[in-house]
């Protein structure tokens, strides 16, 4: 029996309390810097990666307590819940003591990341009162989620781009997620959360002739320093105008506190008619939905 119970066990006990251990002993020595095993660990990336999400989301009221309802929450998996709570001091829908809140924030947090259009989860996102998501590694690769993960919310072979989600930060390259404890697998290359914010968008009218698609794009470069390119596309309708709706600012100023966030490299290009324009768009424009029109 008891050999069992390690077995079972040991997965969290080397992915959690190992990497804890090894930090504790490494104070003793001077002079010591830990290695990739200690930083990279489950426990590092995710405290790490909440003290980013309150430093780069507005204050809240009521994260824990009785009081006034919070301002807004952030939607994640509920295994996070408790990291965003006492970590992120930020309120979230639904955590593993599930059963004390009531199923129904459980079944509507569940409900935004299985959603399989933009539409739906933006409908989710209402009920729960999210500002803010979380995703990671586990999401479904056909989920809005998972589109927000794997590809930061850009259009793809015959998916559109995602209008309504920017991504603010993302956890260091290499960096372990919480969903290692039983499945371990490569990180190379990929973020094990993302945190991205729900905008109206600023609303952009471009004049082309019927029917021409008409392609917006922005270089970016994210928290970490990943360069990376938001591309949305839409055809000029009967009226000669492609609407577009865009999620990112190009004038986001730098944080006072040095917290990095995703910001724009350079204006838009928009490309119509064999021609390419710059547009700038407002951080105003983004927050308020304002609309744009490029003649």
């Amino acid at each position: 029996m008891g050999v069992l119970l390690v077995g079972l066990l040991w997965p969290v006990v080397s992915a959690i309390y190992g990497p804890r251990a090894l930090s504790s002993l490494a104070a003793l020595e001077p002079g010591y810097k830990p290695g990739a095993a200690v930083t990279h660990s489950i426990a590092a990336t995710l405290a790490g990666f909440m003290a980013e999400v309150r430093r780069l989301t507005p204050a809240t009221s009521a994260y824990l307590g009785p009081g006034p309802p919070p301002a807004y929450g952030v939607i994640a998996h509920a295994n996070l819940g408790h990291a965003i709570q006492y970590g992120g001091r930020r309120a979230t829908a639904t955590d593993p003591f599930w059963w004390y809140i009531g199923p129904d924030n459980w079944d509507a947090s569940f409900a935004f990341l299985a959603a399989r259009t933009e539409a739906r989860a933006l409908r989710w996102a209402e009920v729960l009162q999210g500002r803010y998501v979380i995703t990671t590694l586990e999401e479904d690769s056909q989920s809005v989620a998972g589109q927000l993960h794997e590809h930061d919310g850009r259009a793809l072979r015959g998916r559109p781009a995602l209008t309504r989600f920017r991504l603010i930060a993302e956890s260091p390259v290499g960096g372990r997620g919480i969903g290692e404890m039983f499945r371990p697998r490569a990180t190379v290359g990929a973020a094990a959360y993302k945190l991205f914010e729900i905008v109206p968008g600023a609303r952009v009218v471009v004049k082309a002739p019927v029917g021409q698609e008409v392609e917006v794009s922005l270089e970016l470069r994210s928290s970490q320093g990943r360069p990376f390119r938001y591309r949305a596309v839409a055809p000029a309708d009967v009226k000669g105008e492609a609407v577009l709706r865009l999620p990112y600012a190009t004038d986001v100023p730098t944080s006072r506190d040095g917290s990095r966030r995703t910001e724009a490299v350079g204006v838009y290009r928009i490309q119509r008619a064999g021609r390419v324009e710059p547009l700038k768009v407002s951080e105003e424009a983004v927050l308020s939905g304002a609309e744009l029109r490029v003649p």
